[in-house]
């Protein structure tokens, strides 16, 4: 589905300029593919669900082939620039159980951790890119540290746009390094930090889940320093041998954590913005102090006791219509709750759920603004619930 309206778009758009941002589920939990494409790991990948992890790999090969032939066929393939990356490290791509002698373990090329780790595995990723025509090819290793915040100005320069003079970004072009081998390095330090999810049960503070990487030196949670070289997987701490190193890095974070955690604040979405209306809300975007909210199919069905604000932010003040769901739009899903209520911009309204409905509807005034909106989906014990799906229209 994806790759099919990737496709689509791509033939629509073939004569002028385009961007396409493509974000799949896959590899990812969970772990669903087609028999075809996990039955030939089915004897070699023994550890649960490791045969569907390596399936949706080739599934994806095999559908970024389709894509690259259709740009080929197009005659786009020279000037277009293509892009591969990942978002973090592995998590089912090795074995996490016991096996026997001789099995199969996966592979991590070497590196320590995972996806939702401090170590290497956890978010050292590969980076693809590909644009003949601008004198970017294949066949050459980029061996200076990169990251995800420095591919905004990299393609901003490669395709000649200019940025606002006021837009102050913590990223920095790489576009020199793609074409000269021998051009200096675009950055000599950067700063990993986990904040929050399932894993983490604490309000973001300094110094918790962070790596500074430096060169081949890895400084963890601020008090072990690990060197690449000669531990790849970071086992040792060499803080007590190179403490000026360790002091340096320390310096480096501590920079990165005054500049950053003032505007660790939550994203508000848009309300009545005409580029979206109504605006569809799920409760991913549900902001938790701590853990993750439902976040997947299996946690909705299962009718997940728990809930949380949306931060929003209404563009106009006027007259809104709210539908509270418990399920998207397009499943039609009956609400199996018998009272709703939702409060929004210091006003709570409150109205019973008619049988059978597929979604309890609300019309408000709201005036212009941030705000946060709360859902609550009683059942018949007087349980809450959030209303995992809600659309917001400006009438």
């Amino acid at each position: 589905m994806f790759f099919n309206e990737a496709l689509r778009f791509v033939e629509h758009n073939r004569g002028q300029p385009f961007f396409l941002y493509l974000a799949t589920n896959v590899p990812h939990s969970p772990y669903i593919v087609d028999a075809r494409w996990s039955d030939p790991y089915r004897d070699k990948v023994k550890w649960k669900k490791g045969a569907e992890f390596y399936g949706m790999i080739e599934n994806f090969d095999w559908n970024l082939g389709r894509l690259r032939k259709k740009l080929d066929d197009l005659g786009l393939a020279d000037n277009t620039i293509l892009i591969f990356l990942t978002d973090n490290g592995t998590s089912k791509g090795y074995a996490a159980q016991k096996l026997k002698p001789g099995d199969f373990k996966g592979f991590s090329a070497g590196m320590r951790g995972t996806k939702s780790t401090i170590y290497e595995g956890g978010h050292r990723v590969p980076f693809f890119i590909h644009w003949p025509a601008g004198g970017v090819r294949g066949g050459r290793d980029a061996t200076h540290l990169s990251a995800h915040l420095d591919v905004l100005p990299t393609l901003a320069e490669l395709c000649g746009v200019a940025l606002p003079a006021q837009l102050v970004l913590d990223g920095k072009s790489f576009a020199a390094q793609l074409k000269d081998a021998a051009a200096p390095p675009h950055r000599d330090h950067v700063v990993v930090q986990l904040h929050g999810g399932a894993r983490f049960v604490h309000a973001p503070q300094p110094w918790k889940d962070s790596c500074v990487v430096k060169g081949r030196w890895r400084l963890l949670d601020g008090n072990r320093l690990t060197n690449l070289d000669d531990d790849p997987m970071q086992g040792r701490d060499l803080s007590q041998k190179y403490p000026e190193v360790y002091q340096e890095l320390r310096g480096l974070y501590l920079k990165f954590w005054e500049s950053v955690s003032p505007r660790m604040t939550p994203v508000a979405i848009d309300l009545g913005n005409p580029a979206q209306n109504p605006t569809g809300l799920c409760s991913q975007d549900w902001y938790l102090p701590v853990g993750n909210p439902p976040w997947n199919m299996g946690q909705i069905k299962q009718r997940a006791k728990i809930n949380g604000p949306w931060h929003v932010d209404v563009q106009k003040a006027g007259r809104y219509r709210l539908t509270l769901r418990q399920l998207p739009p397009e499943a039609q899903g009956k609400v199996a709750a018998v009272r709703a209520k939702l409060a929004i911009a210091g006003k709570v309204l409150e109205r019973a759920v008619e049988p059978g409905s597929d979604g309890v509807v609300f019309e408000i005034d709201l005036p212009k603004g941030r705000t946060e909106l709360t859902t609550w989906l009683y059942d018949e014990q007087g349980d809450p619930r959030g209303a995992y799906y809600t659309e917001v229209e400006a009438l």
